[in-house]
């Protein structure tokens, strides 16, 4: 079946606010990536932004990417499992998903980030 993509817009430059509520109002939410940019990345700041609106993410398969929970990001190999993965995404979509992206969101704070970076910082330090 094909997609229909009367709900894809490009809505412009957003921030704050009016980015985290635009990108609450969707269903699924893409990062697609060449290979050349995806290489050195483990966790592009994106996802974490995207994991915090609760919905499911599709991305471009990138080799060094974060492992997550079940139901918080499906990966695609090319456009046409990228395709394939916008609407297993949307359709997998139930609580138990939410409450996985929901766990996750509540473990990537700016205040766990911090902790973890004196951490490492100590820990070189001595």
């Amino acid at each position: 079946s094909s997609l229909n993509f009367k709900n894809s817009v490009f809505p412009g430059a957003l921030f704050e606010d009016d980015l985290q509520k635009y990108l609450c109002g969707l269903d699924v939410l893409i990062m697609p990536y060449v290979q050349r940019e995806s290489i050195a990345t483990e966790a592009p700041n994106k996802l974490f932004q995207y994991i915090a609106t609760l919905r499911p993410i599709v991305t471009s398969a990138m080799p060094n990417l974060v492992s997550l929970p079940e139901g918080c990001i499906y990966t695609a190999s090319d456009c046409h499992e990228f395709k394939d993965r916008i609407q297993q995404a949307f359709f997998e979509n139930c609580a138990g998903y939410v409450q996985n992206r929901f766990d996750v969101a509540s473990s990537n704070h700016w205040n766990n980030r911090k902790h973890q970076i004196i951490n490492n910082i100590n820990w070189i330090a001595y």
